[in-house]
C-alpha cells in the first residue's frame, strides 16, 4: 500500500482511498469512481495510484495534483501517451511532496 504521509512524515487520519472505475486517455486524463461513493476530493488535492491495470504508468509514481470535475470524477495530467486503462486500480489522497 502507498504510505499516506504529512509533510513532516507523520501519518494522518484525513485521506481518501477508493477503487478506480475508469481512466480515460485524454488531455487532461479523467479518473472516475463508482457512483455509489463520492471521492470527496477538492481541486488542488494530491493523489497516488497503485495496482492500475493497463495504464501502468500511473502505478507507484510521484503524487499528482488533481482538478475535481464532478463528485465522481477528477482530472490529472495529459494521459494520451499512456497505455489504455483495462481495469482495476486504486488511488489514495496524499499530502503534496515536500520541496
Amino acid at each position: 500500500m502507498i504510505a499516506v504521509l504529512s509533510p513532516s512524515t507523520r501519518q494522518t487520519d484525513r485521506y481518501v482511498s477508493l477503487r478506480v472505475l475508469g481512466m480515460y486517455q485524454a488531455t487532461p486524463g479523467v479518473v472516475t469512481v463508482h457512483e455509489d461513493r463520492r471521492h470527496g476530493l477538492e481541486t488542488g488535492d494530491w493523489v497516488a495510484f497503485e495496482e492500475v491495470q493497463g495504464m501502468t504508468q500511473l502505478n507507484q509514481t510521484e503524487p499528482r495534483q488533481i482538478k475535481v470535475l464532478t463528485p465522481f470524477s477528477f482530472a490529472i495530467e495529459d494521459t494520451t501517451g499512456f497505455s489504455p486503462y483495462t481495469g482495476e486500480g486504486y488511488f489514495q489522497q496524499v499530502f503534496p511532496p515536500v520541496v
